[in-house]
């Protein structure tokens, strides 16, 4: 792909991580956006899928360690930490384990529960869950997604890698797109009978979803070169958008579930959200303004964002808490404790801000020490 099109991705990948957090910072109106958010990064995962990479069993050893560094390294030491930090957790309220909070009224009290202080015995099986993405933390709640893509990825190579032995190249996209629909078929099965599988169900779901993306991209080459249209972008944009608003009447999509209205509709409203991120991206590069830079570097640093925003929202909490002199244990309300006004706008901003900060502070502290290292400087050496 040339960088354009990397750019375009970027953008699209950038987007979907600021409409992630709006969504849980729960805007106004952003049911919408549960139809289609977390389907475009596995469709955009598909489209960035090099199967022609992958055609031995190196290549696949390859590949799976390179999605353990990218995914499940993350998962791991962010779930670790915030295991050992559970019981301070409890004691800031970040946390709480008073009865009370379960009365209190509010909107998704379905949403609260009570925390438990974890001993050496619970902290350790805890992190243990972790090395199998089996550990579920409140603040960890988005790793379901590190988990599907971990193991969707790594069985869609496979199959590649199988299927590359035995068939020619149509064949082998005709059995992968059967395969997909197989599974989604299994996966929305799954839906009606409340089955999770440890999130298995949800890897059976979203396969489909590479597989789309895969094809997307091979779609894109052959027309490149192809000028796009100003007016199409605009057009396919308002289309995409107002399909959308339409959809969000007829049913509901929630891939943290694994909750599916019907295949049919998931596949309709994935694409279409994917069309409008991806003209509105088209739109954003002919303008060449500063948000492509930003959304960009969303992008690229969207596991940090991924990872803390859930707890960096306890931070606009605290201060509502204070504000209105509700009890401490308010502060726990998840995933916010403000559901009016602009309160979702700040919640959106310190979720993207501060885990952005954070990050870079990180590993400008690690070049740092690095450099000290490599200089010999101080007592590293």
């Amino acid at each position: 792909m040339n960088r354009e099109r990397d750019l375009t991705i970027d953008l699209i990948k950038g987007m979907g991580i600021i409409l992630m957090v709006v969504r849980h910072a729960r805007a106004p109106y952003s049911d919408i956006i549960l139809l289609f958010h977390m389907a475009i990064f596995f469709i955009a995962s598909g489209y960035l899928y090099n199967g022609s990479k992958i055609k031995d069993l190196k290549s696949l050893k390859n590949f799976i360690i390179k999605k353990i560094k990218s995914l499940w390294v993350p998962q791991f030491v962010f779930s670790t930490i915030f295991v050992i930090f559970n019981n301070v957790f409890i004691r800031l309220n970040i946390y709480t384990d008073k009865p009370e909070f379960l009365l209190v009224d509010g909107p998704e009290v379905a949403y609260r529960r009570l925390a438990v202080h974890y001993d050496i015995i619970e902290t350790i099986k805890q992190i243990v869950k972790a090395v199998f993405f089996q550990c579920t933390t409140q603040v960890g709640g988005a790793f379901w997604f590190f988990q599907t893509l971990f193991i969707v990825l790594i069985i869609y190579a496979i199959a590649d890698l199988i299927l590359s032995r035995l068939v020619n190249e149509n064949t082998q996209r005709i059995i992968k797109g059967i395969l997909g629909i197989i599974l989604l078929l299994i996966g929305y099965y799954c839906c009606l009978k409340g089955l999770m599988l440890k999130g298995l169900s949800r890897v059976l779901s979203v396969y489909v979803l590479i597989y789309i993306g895969e094809n997307l991209r091979n779609i894109s080459r052959r027309i490149t070169g192809i000028k796009s249209s100003l007016y199409k972008e605009i057009l396919m944009v308002v289309l995409s958008a107002g399909m959308l608003l339409v959809a969000q009447s007829y049913g509901n999509i929630d891939l943290s579930s694994n909750s599916i209205e019907n295949p049919i509709f998931f596949l309709t409203v994935s694409l279409l959200g994917w069309f409008l991120l991806y003209d509105i991206s088209a739109l954003l590069l002919r303008t060449k303004c500063m948000a492509v830079n930003a959304i960009s570097y969303i992008s690229v640093h969207s596991v940090s964002i991924i990872a803390l925003h859930f707890l960096c929202f306890k931070l606009i909490n605290v201060i509502v808490v204070f504000m209105t002199g509700q009890e401490k244990y308010m502060i726990a309300s998840f995933p916010v404790l403000m559901y009016s006004g602009v309160w979702w706008l700040a919640y959106t901003v310190v979720g993207i801000c501060i885990p952005l900060a954070l990050n870079f502070v990180f590993w400008r502290g690690i070049k740092s020490l690095k450099d000290l290292i490599i200089n010999g400087k101080g007592e590293f050496v």
